[in-house]
């Protein structure tokens, strides 16, 4: 398997090369191209997939698609929103995709799971990630350019959870911000807390930030 980004950081679009019986799982919504030889499969209903039900900036289940290889063939995918598109390899430690729409595609040997358990909960509610385990590499996008923060052991980071696309390794604490609107509560703001060791993607741009900006704008038309 090959994977080439293409058109630029500002409005990228991810080409995967899949070899003969390769195959990769994709957020659905990211479908550009399919090429010749490459077939889509939908992944069996009821599956852990379906128990995403929320998520920091989504309350929609993510849907994935299967695409496979019979003969060598291209996909090409493109993310929902403008911005750069980065490569993370799935080692040892899971990672843990945060924002709706940041994840396109993993290598067929990464498997897809929630942890919507007592994990991670916020004022009694589960907020399930997208949890990433196996071995391959996964492919994200960022709403404007990605930072990756490494935290060493000890380390500390606090960071608006709107900013937040994935994490691996590290401890994770979320908190409420009073009189801060978010996408998951209208009272209040969410802030993530990291300490390291581990590794932190964060995006420029807020899908927060984008709806606060939008809403007047569309109250005034209507």
């Amino acid at each position: 398997m090959r994977a080439e980004v293409r058109n630029g950081d500002t409005h990228p679009t991810l080409v995967i090369g899949l070899g003969s019986g390769d195959a990769i799982t994709a957020e659905a919504g990211t479908m550009m191209i399919v090429g010749d030889g490459v077939t889509m499969q939908r992944p069996e209903e009821g599956g852990v997939l379906d128990s995403i039900r929320k998520r920091l900036s989504d309350r929609t289940p993510i849907r994935v698609v299967r695409y496979v290889a019979e003969t060598a063939g291209e996909v090409t995918l493109a993310p929902p929103l403008p911005g750069e598109i980065v490569r993370i390899p799935v080692t040892d430690d899971p990672l843990y995709v945060v924002q709706a729409g940041s994840f396109i595609a993993a290598h067929d040997n990464v498997s897809l799971r929630s942890t919507a358990d007592s994990e991670h909960t916020l004022r009694g509610e589960e907020l399930s990630f997208l949890q990433l385990v196996g071995s391959g590499p996964a492919f994200l996008a960022g709403y404007g350019a990605v930072e990756q923060r490494t935290l060493n052991r000890g380390d500390r980071l606090t960071v608006d959870a709107g900013h937040v696309i994935a994490f691996t390794g590290v401890a994770h604490e979320l908190e409420t911000v009073e009189g801060v609107k978010s996408a998951v509560f209208d009272d209040e703001g969410v802030v993530s807390r990291f300490t390291g060791p581990g590794r932190v993607w964060l995006q420029t741009r807020s899908h927060d930030a984008l709806l606060a900006w939008l809403q007047p704008q569309l109250e005034e038309l209507t």
